[in-house]
Parts: C-alpha cells; sequence; structure tokens
C-alpha cells in the first residue's frame, strides 16, 4: 500500500513538473510574436461627411474615392486633406478642399477623421457658352 502511495505521488509531481515546463515554453514561445498592447486598440474609423449642392443631383467624387450623387453622405476614413469635385450637365465645375486631420480616440475608442468644413454645400455657377453680347437678342429693325 506505501508503494502505491509513493507511486501515485511522484506520478502527480512528474505530471505537474511537465505541466509547468509546457506552459514555460508556451509563454516564451508567445513573447516574440505577440504584439503589444497597443495591439487592442480598436482600428481607427470612418467619418460621415455630409454633401449637398445647389442644384441638387450634381455628382460628387472625392480624390480618395468614394462618389454620390447629391444630396448624399459619404464615408470617409482619410486622416489627410482631399478635395471632392462637383459635376453636373449645364454647370460649372467646382472643386472644395476638405482638411482633414486624425482625433485620438483615447484606450478604448477609435482614432476618427475631423473634417474642416464639416459638410458641404456649393452653389454651381450655370456655364455660359457663348459670350454675353452673342446672348441679346438681336435689336429690330427702324420701322
Amino acid at each position: 500500500m506505501l508503494g502505491v502511495f509513493l507511486r501515485d505521488r511522484r506520478l502527480k509531481a512528474l505530471g505537474a513538473a511537465v505541466a509547468a515546463a509546457a506552459a514555460g515554453f508556451g509563454l516564451a514561445s508567445c513573447s516574440s510574436s505577440m504584439p503589444g498592447f497597443g495591439s487592442l486598440k480598436p482600428k481607427p474609423t470612418t467619418t460621415l461627411l455630409l454633401v449637398e449642392s445647389n442644384p441638387a443631383g450634381a455628382q460628387a467624387k472625392t480624390s480618395v474615392g468614394p462618389k454620390c450623387i447629391t444630396p448624399c453622405t459619404m464615408q470617409i476614413g482619410s486622416g489627410n486633406d482631399f478635395t471632392v469635385t462637383f459635376t453636373l450637365a449645364g454647370y460649372v465645375p467646382q472643386e472644395v478642399t476638405v482638411h482633414s486631420t486624425m482625433q485620438s480616440g483615447g484606450w478604448n475608442d477609435a482614432d476618427s477623421p475631423v473634417f474642416d468644413p464639416p459638410s458641404l454645400f456649393p452653389t454651381l455657377q450655370r456655364a455660359s457658352s457663348a459670350p454675353a453680347a452673342a446672348r441679346r437678342p438681336a435689336a429690330k429693325p427702324p420701322a
């Protein structure tokens, strides 16, 4: 009976030693490949940009990719300045620059872009197809 007791104790001790060694090797292998705590912070997010025009129905295309027909909203994730070009048949194309910075989100919140201006609402100018003098009605001949 004493032999069984000693054998069980030795097996338990051997099992504990093997478990401790395995855990140690596991932690050692993770420490070189695990990223730091900074990787736990959420990835940067996008911000909605409200885009309108006068008249409505213009195509708004950004220099960072998204495009839409006004009025619309775009999701932008850029922390750099970008442009939005407005085009509409019969109107002069117009380009607006949006200044963008990334706002730090802190430990639990993701960084997000902040736009200046926060929304766009340009007034498009009609395109003139002929000089002003040519658009005047012809003078009536004297009677």
